[in-house]
This record gives structure tokens, sequence and C-alpha cells, in this order.
């Protein structure tokens, strides 16, 4: 009961290419007391609004060879999770790499330990 507090206290930004994995992501999260947000990929400006009251962002795995270079903005201090179908396919813009997919619970223990430091 304790771990479902704390995640309904934290807020995660989701941002991919497909709505509609997004949105199932979405969903999985809010099961597990997270508020979610979900954000177009590429996204272009990083503004106080599209991360107003964020606690971490997801980066979703791409489907097309794109870079996320300018995905994530270097000033900003909100961790960030990449998620990965395989590790180390793409070099981290900064953050962790976690293997996508993956259990609900380990995606618990990877955001936990994103905002833990």
């Amino acid at each position: 009961m304790r771990q479902k507090t704390a995640a309904s206290q934290t807020t995660v930004a989701i941002v991919g290419e497909d709505p509609i994995v997004g949105q199932a992501l979405e969903a999985l999260l809010q099961t597990a007391g997270y508020g979610t947000r979900f954000v177009t990929y590429p996204v272009i400006d990083y503004s106080r609004n599209i991360l107003a009251d964020t606690h971490i962002v997801l980066l979703m795995p791409r489907s097309s060879n794109t870079s996320r270079k300018g995905s994530t903005s270097a000033t900003t201090n909100i961790p960030i999770l990449d998620l990965v179908s395989e590790p180390h396919e793409v070099q981290p813009l900064r953050g962790r790499q976690v293997r996508w997919p993956c259990r609900l619970e380990q995606l618990r223990r990877e955001i936990g330990a994103a905002l833990a430091g």
C-alpha cells in the first residue's frame, strides 16, 4: 500500500512515436498508481507546460532510425528512463536504459531507482 501512495504522487511523462503503444503504457502505469502524460515524439520544445509537474520521463523505443538528439533538454533536471528493445542499442542521452518490454514490477523498481538518485 505504501508503494501505491508513493506512485500516486509521481507523474510520468511518456515520450514516443506511437500513440497506441503510449496510451497502453499510460494505462499500465495508471493501474500502478502513477499519474501519466503521453507526449508525441519528436518533442520540439520542452516548455514548462509539457513537463509541468512531471517527475520522470520515459523515452519509448523508437520505431524509426531518427535520432533522439534534441528529444530531451539538457537543462532539465528530470530523471530519464530510456526504454530500449536491445540493451545499449543506442547511447542514452542522459539517465538509464531499461530493456523493453519488461514486467510492471521491474519498471516500478527502475522508476523508483531513477527518482532516488
